[in-house]
């Protein structure tokens, strides 16, 4: 601040976010955007909330809005536009191809594509499941293989489904008329499915009985979610807002625990930090999956994050820091990077 002593700052409390000085809010009933004030020597200064420039004097309640005009010069680009063959009756390459999910053996793949859900040996050809106009997506091979989880429309509304890969009968599992199932994941005994509705809350299901279960409020654009090996904890990519009124924010791992209902988010370190070894001395480099190359034969439950185009975070066996659980988080450079709790 002008004076040279005192520091202006931003606090995130209790879903809002204030301009504070030392302990008292310098702007108060205000929604004030997450940027840097700027004062002068005059102890104006200026600061966004709602939308808009404010200027406020300290020691004062009155506040004024700046406003501005600007000209935009628009340039139209002149380029060729690319020519599109929507009509011809010839074959096209496939593209769109998206959520894979492996066969727990590894054997299969199942994905969706051309508004169908295929299963595919690996090496082999790709056999669409269902060949009918229902829009349907997001596959999910349960744990024992022998299932398929997806969403459909077929119902009126998007709701989750199982395929019996035997047999090829689909039941149904949720039967909403207002609202929707997507995104759906196994549990790892087989007894629920995770899965996001139409705002993004987390929801589960038990798949005998039918019945749903609240878990997390709604994200942005949260990404699918997945269990952890003992099925206590679901992970998903998520923003963490500034505040509640608006969506900006910073994309991290949730972490959502089923027994108590608290939730982490795991903030992403950088690539090359080292991991910690036993007793808590620093170990060699870190492989890309968090996992110190000397200590592999330690097993024990680590979050594999993938956020690349839509991925997500997925819990896997794997080797870890002694004492430190780790994210690893590969972006669209495939670039690995850490995190840790």
């Amino acid at each position: 601040m002008p004076n040279g002593t005192d520091i202006a700052y931003q606090l995130f409390h209790a879903g809002k976010n204030e301009l504070m000085s030392g302990t008292t809010a310098l702007v108060t009933g205000e929604e004030v955007f997450p940027f840097r004030a700027s004062f002068t020597k005059g102890w104006r200064y200026f600061y966004t909330s709602d939308g808009k420039i404010r200027m406020r004097r300290t020691g004062s309640n009155s506040v004024s809005t700046v406003g501005f005009t600007a000209a935009v010069q628009l340039v139209t680009p002149k380029y060729t536009k690319k020519r599109r063959d929507f009509d011809s009756p010839r074959e096209h390459e496939v593209v769109g191809i998206g959520s894979p999910v492996l066969s727990p053996d590894g054997s299969s793949v199942a994905f969706r594509a051309l508004n169908d859900i295929y299963t595919m040996r690996i090496g082999g050809e790709p056999t669409p499941l269902f060949k009918d106009q229902w829009w349907k997506s997001d596959p999910d091979r349960s744990p024992d293989g022998r299932r398929l989880a997806f969403a459909t429309d077929r119902s009126g509304s998007l709701n989750l489904w199982i395929r019996d890969l035997a047999s090829g009968v689909d039941t149904q599992v949720t039967h909403f008329t207002t609202s929707a199932a997507v995104s759906c994941r196994w549990s790892p005994d087989g007894r629920e499915l995770a899965y996001l509705d139409q705002n993004g809350a987390l929801f589960t299901v038990d798949i005998a009985s039918g019945d749903v279960q609240r878990v997390f409020d709604a994200t942005f654009e949260p990404g699918r979610p997945t269990w952890s090996p003992d099925g206590s904890v679901i992970a998903l990519a998520a923003v963490q807002p500034y505040s509640k009124r608006y969506r900006e924010g910073l994309s991290k791992i949730l972490l959502v625990n089923r027994r108590t209902g608290e939730a982490t988010y795991v903030d992403p370190a950088r690539d090359g930090e080292r991991a910690l070894g036993p007793a808590g001395r620093k170990g060699r480099q870190a492989d890309r999956e968090g996992a110190p190359d000397h200590h592999r034969r330690q097993r024990r439950s680590h979050l594999v994050g993938r956020l690349l185009d839509g991925a997500l975070p997925q819990w896997r066996e794997a080797a870890h820091r002694q004492g430190v659980r780790q994210v690893a988080v590969r972006d669209r450079q495939g670039s690995a990077h850490l995190a840790q709790r």
